[in-house]
């Protein structure tokens, strides 16, 4: 797409968006609602505050919404094992007795949302529901 990308780790985002290094955000989208909220992996709503923040606008890709879902009251958010987090090459990293939580997905309200390109077009989260309805 003509897009220059530089892979970065996690928790990286917000110091270079400060930095100037990041002119624009812009993710996928696991779900988007019909109000244009977007859902997307865990991490991405604070990349969207910081985006917003620091004046960057933030861009997520979706081939089309889930008509069943209004807004971010229908949607669901799946958690993992926490076994996960707890252990790394089957060691364990912490004490059992040491309680984990291991969501997977961020729910991003429209108002951090710049724009959503679909296959109908370019649109304010606002515009999503007129142009799938």
């Amino acid at each position: 797409m003509g897009i220059n990308v530089i892979v970065i780790g996690d928790g990286m985002g917000a110091n270079l968006m400060r930095d100037g290094m990041i002119t624009h955000y812009m993710t996928a989208c696991d779900v988007l609602c019909m109000d244009g909220t977007v859902v997307y992996k865990v991490g991405t709503r604070a990349n969207a505050i910081a985006a917003q923040y620091h004046h960057i606008p933030y861009h997520a890709f979706s081939i089309s919404p889930d008509p069943t879902k209004h807004g971010e009251g229908n949607v669901v958010l799946e958690t993992r094992n926490t076994k996960a987090l707890m252990s790394l090459l089957r060691r364990p990293t912490l004490d059992e007795s040491i309680k984990a939580y291991y969501p997977v997905f961020d729910i991003i309200e429209p108002d951090l949302v710049t724009a959503v390109v679909t296959p109908k077009g370019i649109l304010k989260p606002t515009e999503v529901k007129e142009h799938f309805s």
